[in-house]
């Protein structure tokens, strides 16, 4: 049987402030209903293996299934490899996933099973020994609002 075919589609990540979308490639693939992200997305509201619909063709979605998976950007003036090198195994023995690497940010993937409170105190561990550096959930609040979205209560009731 042969792999899905993946595709690279254009998501808005956020607006810029006179209002132009910005927008970010991610890699899909084609299921029923949408696009189920192949990647984390760095910036915009999803997690890897969330399933959605684009709404228009600017880029504008909507997530129609999440996966469970927090996406967590980390951003530091520290060369990320130096960080990655003390923190990455760690994270890894989480069963998280470490994406979009370059010289200043990266990624995380983690399952919302792991806690909240655990990968909190693993970053907070980061920020001691990186102190110029800073990290957000992408997919956890309301981007307008700053609201939690709790689309994870149910999953972690289920638990």
């Amino acid at each position: 049987m042969s792999e899905p075919a993946i595709e690279v589609i254009d998501i808005i990540a956020g607006y810029q402030p006179d209002g132009e979308a910005v927008l970010e490639k991610l890699s899909c693939v084609r299921v029923k209903d949408g696009y189920a992200l192949a990647e984390a997305p760095l910036f915009a509201a999803a997690a890897r293996l969330d399933v959605i619909q684009l709404v228009d063709d600017r880029g504008d979605y909507k997530v129609l299934t999440r996966s469970g998976n927090l996406t967590i950007r980390f951003v530091s003036k520290h060369v990320i490899a130096s960080v990655l090198d003390e923190y990455q195994v760690e994270f890894e023995k989480l069963g998280a996933e470490i994406s979009n690497i370059s010289e200043r940010f990266f990624s995380i993937t983690a399952h919302v099973s792991i806690g909240f409170n655990t990968i909190e105190r693993i970053l907070a561990e980061a920020l001691k020994s990186f102190p110029e550096s800073a990290w957000a959930y992408t997919n956890v609040f309301d981007s307008d609002s700053g609201e939690p979205l709790h689309w994870w209560s149910s999953m972690l009731k289920e638990q």
